[in-house]
């Protein structure tokens, strides 16, 4: 049985990432994932005769590193103005003088028709301590994350990193200095190192002072990938909505494709739900609490009035096409998180977005 110095859990772009930061330094590196194909939350689908569509709501915050080794796998990266530029966010700094500053300029732009989040006048308390205007402008892929998992791909098999997809773990077992991975198909792995991301999808772990089996699997957050017959009526590239009570994140996800039909915009739109618990500002629901086909239909309606009324499309916009998908993460209690990594030592470790590049997050 091959013995790896890595083994790492889930194939997101920060994991890939890390994976050759590691093979750079001459380690034994292995990529495992239950998926099909590479990339976590960032994939595509292909609808309504475009290809590569985005079902997610993703950009890359501005970070050095993030972008340096993303070019230096041959990714190709442009700048991109965050339109609207007014954005609903948390304050950038914590001073009284700093918080009415951003208010100010909020109800200047709100004024002028810029911002796209209606927030009460009564509602100033509000205003000073949760806005804050955002004009950083990001990077991305021209033909979005379609584009940045093929150039990871490529890196990974010039790297010779070795990767298994379709590949499930039972359980994990630590003992002496190293952890073994007991997989469904009934076959075993060992390394020196587990690496895993907050998502896994692991039922057993097996230490020699106790086994600890976390909870079960959840999702995050619901996507509508909305085909609309319209115009935008404002320049677009990416909406931060977190203050408002449905809305989480709109992407303009028809601009990362080579297909654009005139007349129609395809958006992406990350929802919260009714029935979860917020956590990260985001929502939580037991996977088993997928919307009905009814639900979807209001959802999606709704979606839609407040579309025109953000003032992003025009009111005369009609919706064609709808999809409606929840994406399944594993949210683990945190106790389970805190004692695995306790009793796990140095065999395990929990990537976080700030332990290599702070930039492969969604932006909320």
């Amino acid at each position: 049985m091959v013995k790896y110095d890595f083994i790492i859990v889930g194939s997101s772009p920060l994991n890939l990432i890390y994976a050759m930061d590691q093979k750079r330094q001459n380690k034994s590196v292995l990529v495992i994932d239950d998926k099909e194909v590479l990339g976590g939350a960032w994939y595509t689908k292909d609808l309504w005769g475009y290809s590569n569509l985005e079902v997610g709501c993703h950009t890359l915050k501005n970070k050095s590193k993030g972008y340096r080794v993303l070019k230096e796998q041959g990714v190709p990266m442009e700048v991109m103005q965050i339109q609207p530029a007014v954005t609903v966010a948390r304050p950038s700094g914590l001073s009284l003088l700093n918080s009415l500053r951003n208010s100010l300029f909020y109800f200047a732009h709100r004024l002028s028709g810029r911002a796209t989040v209606f927030r009460k006048l009564d509602d100033f308390y509000g205003l000073i301590t949760k806005k804050r205007l955002d004009t950083t402008p990001f990077e991305y892929c021209p033909l979005g994350c379609g584009d940045m998992i093929s150039g990871l791909k490529n890196s990974l098999q010039e790297m010779d990193i070795e990767v298994r997809l379709n590949t499930k773990i039972e359980s994990l077992k630590f003992s002496g200095e190293s952890v073994k991975l007991l997989l469904e198909s009934q076959g075993e792995l060992e390394a020196n190192q587990l690496v895993l991301t907050k998502n896994f999808n692991i039922p057993n772990f097996e230490f020699e002072e106790k086994t600890i089996q976390p909870s079960v699997k959840s999702h995050i957050g619901e996507h509508y990938v909305l085909r609309i017959a319209g115009e935008m009526k404002t320049k677009f590239s990416f909406i931060h909505v977190h203050e408002d009570e449905l809305i989480n994140l709109i992407s303009d996800t028809s601009r990362y494709t080579r297909e654009h039909k005139d007349g129609e915009i395809v958006l992406c739109v990350s929802t919260k739900t009714s029935s979860g618990t917020a956590e990260n500002n985001l929502v939580i629901n037991d996977s088993s609490n997928s919307a009905s086909a009814e639900l979807q239909a209001q959802t999606a309606d709704s979606i839609m009035k407040k579309l025109k009324g953000f003032g992003l499309i025009d009111q005369k916009s009609t919706l064609k096409d709808a999809l409606y998908e929840t994406y399944p993460v594993n949210v683990k209690a945190a106790e389970d998180v805190k004692n695995i990594v306790s009793l796990g030592g140095s065999r395990i470790q929990f990537l976080d977005s700030t332990d290599l590049i702070d930039s492969l997050v969604q932006y909320c």
